[in-house]
């Protein structure tokens, strides 16, 4: 409902009153997620550690190169995660392990 009454003006984007109610409401749901899951220990825990295995993972499947594009970042997705899994490359046992640890919930514990 909000989309299809958008419209641009000067440049400015632009809803009619009749959807005040709406875009408030996405704006309250976006704060109470970050509050109650985004921010969460656990979340944050799983977090570092799938940046922990990209970040080892990096020299092996160059994820940073994949980032320095659009046209190849929009690649760049929870396959990543999935290629580090499948692969039997020894320089990625370390990210692997962190991946088992997130599946297992031995997580990174945060004081």
């Amino acid at each position: 409902r909000i989309m299809h009454n958008m419209e641009v003006h000067e440049n400015q984007i632009c809803f009619p009153e009749k959807v005040a109610f709406d875009i408030y409401q996405v704006f309250q749901m976006r704060y109470s997620l970050h509050k109650s899951v985004y921010t969460h220990k656990t979340a944050r825990a799983i977090d570092c550690m799938i940046i922990d295995a990209m970040l080892k993972a990096d020299p092996v499947l160059k994820i940073w190169e994949r980032c320095q594009t659009m046209e190849t970042f929009t690649y760049v997705t929870d396959s990543v995660v999935k290629e580090i899994e499948r692969s039997k490359d020894p320089r990625l046992q370390e990210s692997r392990n962190l991946i088992k640890n997130i599946q297992k919930r031995n997580l990174y514990a945060f004081a």
